[in-house]
């Protein structure tokens, strides 16, 4: 855990009075006189610590807290691995799933998927080869309902579409790229 994980869901309200402050920015998020905020800093980890040491379920729930922002964090980390692309596009693991279209312009190509190989077969047999691509997936993909995302985007028909369309994921997505 990192110590930003821990206080991500903390906030604490404070008052106090000083001569002549000076904050910085136009919205004045931070105070800006030293003297103030070493006093401002002191009392925040002298509460913290009081806080935290009378009131062991409280320091769990925050333990807890950042426990589980850990492994948001390190999910979202696998997910950007799982989806960073590679070398260039991967269709070895396409081989006899995706019959490709012979179009390089994505405004003009489509993409079907089908279920199994007797569809795929027929799709294949019926389809305008120079803009129509067929993508065989398998007749039950998995439930996503309660998976996270990176095994979301683990499974191989989740990257057969993204190889197949030549797309990112999240940040990395971007529909002019796509084929």
């Amino acid at each position: 855990m990192t110590g930003e994980e821990v206080r991500e869901d903390l906030s604490a309200v404070s008052s106090g009075k000083h001569p002549t402050p000076q904050f910085e920015g136009q919205t004045e998020p931070k105070l800006r006189n030293s003297e103030g905020e070493k006093v401002t800093n002191r009392f925040r980890s002298d509460a913290r610590g009081r806080i935290l040491l009378e009131n062991p379920q409280i320091a769990k729930k925050i333990v807890d807290s950042g426990i589980l922002a850990s492994k948001a964090r390190s999910a979202a980390k696998r997910a950007r691995e799982v989806t960073r692309p590679k070398s260039g596009l991967e269709f070895s693991n396409l081989t006899g799933k995706l019959a490709d279209c012979s179009s390089t312009d994505a405004r003009h190509s489509e993409l079907f998927s089908v279920a199994g190989n007797s569809a795929g077969g027929s799709a294949k047999v019926g389809r305008n080869s120079g803009s129509q691509a067929v993508l065989q997936v398998p007749g039950k993909i998995f439930n996503v309902e309660k998976a996270s995302i990176d095994k979301k985007l683990a499974k191989d028909v989740v990257r057969s579409f993204r190889t197949a369309m030549g797309i990112g994921f999240c940040a990395a997505f971007d529909v002019v790229k796509a084929r």
